[in-house]
């Protein structure tokens, strides 16, 4: 390739890094989750984790962990994805606001997380064809991302018995 047309090859190299973003996605999809490799989890420690690293100078995320949480069982790689998908997804829809809270029912039983943002909502017929592989909300056409990361959320978490 000629000089000149070395603009060519960073096109190629750009589209080469984003196939194989979608096709790592892809395989994270597939990946079955291993049971008998659970083991207690913070969730606090996780989401604290996600919100340091997806958060920075130009993203505040607001965590609000409750102070006392039972650990949860579960593949701290799929749950540490599968919260992070939804941190991601906040911050690129969210217009600015991301809240990350985690919890436990008065009874001890169920521990839970929640991702906020301020972003323009999804249409209610969306909704649970969002949770489909390669699907992408109308709020999210034209910009970056596959239609996977949701996809992936909902498998991780009902491998996990959760919903």
């Amino acid at each position: 390739m000629s000089p000149e047309d070395s603009y060519l090859a960073e096109g190629i190299i750009s589209d080469t890094e984003e196939c194989n973003e979608i096709i790592g996605q892809f395989m994270d999809y597939l990946k079955p989750v291993n049971t008998q490799s659970f083991e207690p989890l913070s969730l606090n420690d996780i989401a604290s984790d996600i919100v340091s690293s997806e958060g920075g100078y130009e993203i505040q995320i607001d965590f609000d962990p409750m102070a006392r949480i039972k650990d949860i069982e579960g593949s701290p790689i799929a749950i540490k994805r599968a919260i992070t998908n939804l941190v991601v997804n906040a911050v690129r829809y969210g217009n600015g606001w991301v809240k990350v809270t985690t919890g436990m029912t008065a009874d001890n039983k169920l521990a839970w997380v929640t991702v906020e943002d301020n972003g323009p909502g999804i249409e209610p017929d969306q909704i649970s064809r969002l949770f489909e592989p390669f699907t992408r909300g109308d709020t999210a056409r034209g910009s970056e991302g596959t239609g996977l990361g949701l996809a992936i959320v909902k498998r991780i978490i009902s491998q996990h018995h959760a919903r």
